[in-house]
């Protein structure tokens, strides 16, 4: 019982001072953990901030990279469609080259019909030629409601105010987006539903030929703008051979005509070269001389001047007068038949020389004057007899 009040008195006196020593290490240890808990929620927070900093670099990194995707996108829709549009307009050359080389009329403007429709992908086309006497325009070829090429050569109509404008000008265009629309059409017409049209002028050096039209009118999709400036190009083709064509067409009515002229003419009408062989004759040529065919003067007479010329001087003589004076009228001779008997000519003939002025070969016509040296012979042996 002493002792454990000894004990007890002891503890008493010691309490005070182990109060104030543990109060100071608990103290410490909460101010520690406050500043643990503290630096726990800063860095917490930071980690938050970090998280949330990350989240919103990850959509800012999202939303870069979308847009990147979509213009990267862009360049290759855009790198595609230069592509198409590159070798639509390569087409367009290598079908405007082709078209040139066709020299027939009719020919040309069907190679020109189906290189709109196929060549550069249109549903209906039509070709209209132009007549600038009195202002109007002829339907040549034509695509139907179903698709068919049809000959619309038998109608024509005066142009307007708006088709006017685009033919009298060389890059003459129209684009209506809503054509049935626009021009309010029954629904007999056979421009009924149309939506997109073009008109493109056709012209050939300083004056306009025609017009062509298309329209998608079957497959009613969108007309792109590659195919619009690939049409626009391949109209100055268009212009181009049927200019030719249509050139051709003339030199050939020419022809047509000269060779009538020449086979069924009465004097005889020849070519020959300076060395003297004959390079053409005609038919009346021939009979003249004593032959059935042309071919066969030209196969048989080599030497003019000793096959046929009585005097071969006179034959010199004539080379000569064209030589120096370019043309000849009224030449007399006496020339050899096929069977040696002898009659009297008179040539008209000429020189034809090229761009240096050099002779190619002469060319002319004869005319058998015996009947007139006679009647001339008895009239001079009349009057000597007086």
């Amino acid at each position: 019982m002493f002792m454990q009040r000894h004990l007890f008195v002891a503890a008493m006196d010691i309490q005070p001072l182990g109060l104030s020593f543990f109060s100071g290490i608990l103290l410490i240890i909460i101010c520690y953990n406050v500043f643990l808990a503290f630096c726990l929620a800063h860095m917490l927070r930071k980690q938050h901030e970090a998280l949330r900093s990350k989240d919103e670099l990850n959509v800012a990194l999202q939303a870069t990279n979308d847009e990147l995707r979509h213009r990267i996108a862009q360049l290759q829709d855009m790198e595609a469609a230069e592509e198409r549009r590159r070798l639509l307009l390569e087409q367009v050359v290598q079908l405007g080259k082709a078209i040139t080389e066709v020299t027939e009329w009719r020919a040309c403007l069907l190679n020109i019909y189906y290189s709109v429709k196929e060549g550069l992908g249109f549903d209906r086309v039509g070709l209209l030629l132009y007549e600038p006497e009195n202002q109007m325009l002829h339907s040549m070829l034509g695509t139907s409601r179903t698709g068919e090429l049809e000959d619309m050569s038998s109608f024509a109509y005066t142009i307007d105010s708006i088709e006017a404008g685009i033919l009298h000008n060389p890059a003459g265009f129209q684009f209506v987006d809503d054509y049935d629309a626009a021009y309010g059409l029954p629904a007999d017409d056979p421009m009924a539903g149309v939506k997109e049209h073009v008109s493109v002028a056709v012209w050939a050096g300083d004056r306009p030929l025609g017009m062509i039209g298309v329209d998608n009118l079957l497959t009613q999709r969108p007309m792109t703008g590659a195919q619009v400036e690939a049409l626009r190009l391949f109209a100055g083709y268009a212009g181009l051979a049927m200019a030719n064509a249509r050139l051709l067409a003339q030199v050939r009515d020419a022809e047509q005509k000269y060779r009538s002229i020449f086979e069924h003419a009465v004097e005889g009408i020849f070519q020959s070269t300076l060395d003297g062989r004959f390079m053409s004759a005609n038919p009346a040529m021939a009979h003249m001389l004593g032959y059935a065919q042309p071919d066969e003067l030209i196969a048989q007479v080599t030497d003019i001047a000793r096959q046929l010329f009585v005097e071969p001087d006179r034959w010199a003589e004539l080379s000569r007068l064209i030589q120096q004076q370019s043309e000849v009228h009224g030449f007399e001779f006496r020339s050899y038949q096929r069977d040696g008997s002898v009659i009297w000519v008179a040539a008209n003939s000429r020189a034809v020389r090229d761009a240096a002025r050099d002779i190619l070969y002469f060319e002319g016509s004869i005319e058998d004057i015996t009947k007139r040296k006679w009647a001339e012979g008895a009239l001079q042996h009349y009057a000597e007899r007086m």
